[in-house]
């Protein structure tokens, strides 16, 4: 992680060096993710129906009653397209929510990424034009507990992310 101008630190979650595929692109509840559909996700959210359709709940759990670890297979495509740098960018200074994963199979529309968790951040930058050294898309992890996001004690801290969430009065 890098400190930004501020003092805050930031980290380019696109492109990821050490991963070829990156992050990626999913394909929740469909077979394609067409420019149309992902400027929509991009603007609106994906719709509950779509995550149902992928599995089997409007509800992602990353961790069962147990503590045990819960993941997803998602099909997708490597990589981010150029395109959608203006819907994204309408985000910058929000707080988004991104998937984590741990393992890619297959390549290019046969994708597959094994979701293991969501971690939140303050988007702050985005350019998908240009040489690679120039592409990135930053964000400020930040600790998030809102509406439509739970903790469970059971669960682990996590790793490499924002850390175990607690409330604390």
């Amino acid at each position: 992680m890098a400190l930004a101008a501020d003092g805050i630190g930031e980290i380019n979650i696109y492109p990821y060096v050490n991963s070829p595929g990156n992050f990626g692109l999913l394909n929740i509840g469909m077979n394609n993710n067409s420019n149309a559909v992902m400027n929509d996700f991009m603007e609106n959210g994906v719709p509950s129906a779509n995550v149902e359709t992928e599995i089997g709940s409007t509800t992602l759990t990353f961790y069962d009653s147990d503590g045990d670890p819960i993941t997803y297979d998602i099909g997708g495509t490597p990589g981010l397209r150029a395109s959608l740098e203006t819907p994204i960018a309408t985000h910058v200074g929000e707080v988004i929510a991104y998937l984590i994963h741990d393992q890619v199979t297959g390549n290019g529309a046969n994708t597959s990424y094994r979701i293991t968790g969501i971690r939140f951040g303050r988007l702050m930058d985005v350019e998908l034009n240009g040489g690679p050294s120039n592409r990135g898309v930053w964000i400020q992890p930040v600790a998030y507990v809102g509406l439509g996001v739970e903790t469970a004690t059971a669960a682990p801290p996590s790793t490499e992310g924002v850390g175990k969430l607690v409330l604390a009065r």
